[in-house]
């Protein structure tokens, strides 16, 4: 897991880039998985997760999960596709996911 100083720095870094983020197809699954395409700058990425959960000290949280593959000699997951998501950026898509999942 990130230190929250390294997650600080990364959301600063990716304020500084613009990201045009559409969210092309969402979907929630019958045990309550949501996962969804987004079209990052023209590019593709497929298999996102939507996460809901609640923190240690019973806050809610959300967070987007990228694709990931894992290795079969190692058991390690590694992510294949990855770009700094702000937390404005992060809140506009999950409206995007919100909006995809009302209009089904």
């Amino acid at each position: 897991m990130l230190k929250k100083e390294n997650n600080d720095a990364m959301n600063k870094e990716a304020a500084k880039i613009a990201y045009e983020c559409e969210v092309t197809r969402a979907m929630q699954w019958k045990d309550g998985r949501i996962t969804f395409n987004l079209r990052v700058n023209g590019v593709q990425i497929s298999g996102m997760r939507y996460i809901e959960y609640t923190t240690k000290e019973g806050n809610p949280g959300s967070m987007l999960s990228f694709p990931s593959r894992k290795d079969e000699k190692t058991g390690k997951y590694y992510t294949h596709a990855w770009f700094p998501i702000s937390r404005e950026t992060q809140a506009d898509i999950e409206k995007q996911i919100e909006t995809a999942l009302d209009n089904k």
